[in-house]
């Protein structure tokens, strides 16, 4: 396999969160509640089961409490919030009484792409091509990849593209958290593009907070975009020459231009960053 085929990229606008970010070797993992597409991970379930099972559920993530949890199914089933059906309690839709623990239920996602000169990624998550991308470096093992992480190496699932949902899951009852990720890697195809891949945090298995710290040896490089300003180059090279290099890192720079009479990206390696920042010429500066 060639070098490129461990190669995984992320598009960043140069924010201070990104700056912060960098410094600190964060990548921040979102909640399924959170994603720009309301149809992702918007996956057609239910939650019924007995009333045993609805109170081995609620003793996991509503109270401790068997006698609150009592009190609390008898509270829904009043309210018409869960319905009987024959010895099982079924949640109706539209009654959002899980909304609070939905978080705790599912896992946070990190996603990366396989592109690196996509000029629609580059328009919308960074920055209208004035951001950056960042090139992490994994490892393959069993025909997967992984990314490596301070708390443990992060399996890179590919995300499926199509047309029809997936089927329903009785998340109630669901034991396997890998039934549920299958909703958590479907998109729809006119996402296709993105060739995305997704890796999964647990709650079982997560901090409290939304970011996970990779290793430094991780990062291989960062691409600044077409439309990347100069005092940004600067701010980002200097966060990785005192963070990076200073440890014996060696991070590798781009830049990406436009191929003329092309809808194409080039991306160029930099090979001296402070005769590139001397010779720097561009429209967009």
């Amino acid at each position: 396999m060639k070098e490129d085929d461990f190669l995984f990229y992320k598009y960043r606008p140069i924010t201070n969160h990104t700056l912060d970010s960098l410094e600190k070797q964060e990548l921040y993992f979102s909640y399924p509640t959170e994603f720009n597409d309301p149809f992702d991970c918007r996956y057609d379930v239910y939650w019924r089961g007995t009333k045993e099972e609805w109170h081995e559920f609620l003793y996991k993530y509503h109270s401790k409490n068997m006698l609150i949890n009592d009190s609390t199914i008898k509270t829904w089933i009043k309210e018409g919030k869960l319905k009987k059906k024959g010895k099982e309690l079924l949640l109706l839709p539209g009654k959002n009484v899980l909304t609070n623990n939905i978080n705790n239920i599912y896992p946070k996602i990190c996603c990366f792409t396989k592109e690196n000169n996509n000029i629609l990624m580059w328009s919308h998550y960074a920055n209208q091509h004035k951001g950056i991308c960042l090139c992490f470096k994994t490892k393959l093992n069993m025909d997967a990849f992984y990314l490596r992480l301070k708390s443990e190496d992060a399996h890179l699932i590919p995300v499926k593209y199509k047309d029809e949902m997936p089927q329903k899951v009785n998340l109630l009852t669901n034991k396997d958290p890998h039934n549920t990720a299958a909703f958590l890697f479907t998109k729809h195809t006119s996402w296709g593009y993105e060739k995305e891949y997704r890796t999964l945090i647990w709650p079982s298995k997560s901090n409290n907070n939304k970011f996970e710290i990779f290793e430094k040896e991780a990062l291989n490089g960062i691409i600044f975009g077409i439309k990347t300003a100069y005092e940004d180059m600067v701010k980002v090279y200097n966060i990785i020459d005192k963070n990076y290099h200073d440890n014996g890192l060696k991070i590798n720079f781009y830049k990406a231009s436009m191929i003329k009479g092309k809808y194409e990206i080039n991306i160029k390696p930099i090979y001296d960053f402070d005769k590139f920042l001397k010779n720097y010429d561009s429209k967009f500066k």
